[in-house]
């Protein structure tokens, strides 16, 4: 929980996807950047079906995609359309249990 700015690291930059999926290559995950962007590992992307030919209809999200139309794990949107999404990958039992855990830390 918390807020980070790029500012604050080394490299003056958000993590790359690579990054994040490498932190966290089991579970799903999002950091999101003020109300500009978020951005999901990997499992994210799987879960979140973004790379499915049709891709999901995410109402109020854009989803950045590559040269050869892959999702890249940089999304646009507002707080609310995030929010709706992000709530829809994880069930309310799990993220009770994370921050649970984060608690303990």
């Amino acid at each position: 929980m918390g807020s980070w700015i790029p500012a604050q690291f080394a490299e003056n930059r958000a993590p790359t996807v690579a990054e994040l999926s490498h932190a966290l290559p089991d579970h799903p995950a999002y950091i999101q950047y003020l109300y500009d962007y978020a951005l999901v590992n990997q499992r994210g992307i799987d879960v979140l079906g973004l790379n499915n030919t049709p891709p999901p209809d995410l109402a109020g999200i854009r989803v950045e995609r590559d040269a050869k139309g892959s999702a890249t794990g940089k999304l646009f949107g507002d707080i609310a359309a995030f929010n709706q999404l992000f709530a829809s990958i994880s069930s309310n039992a799990d993220r009770e249990g994370g921050l649970r855990q984060f608690s303990l830390i």
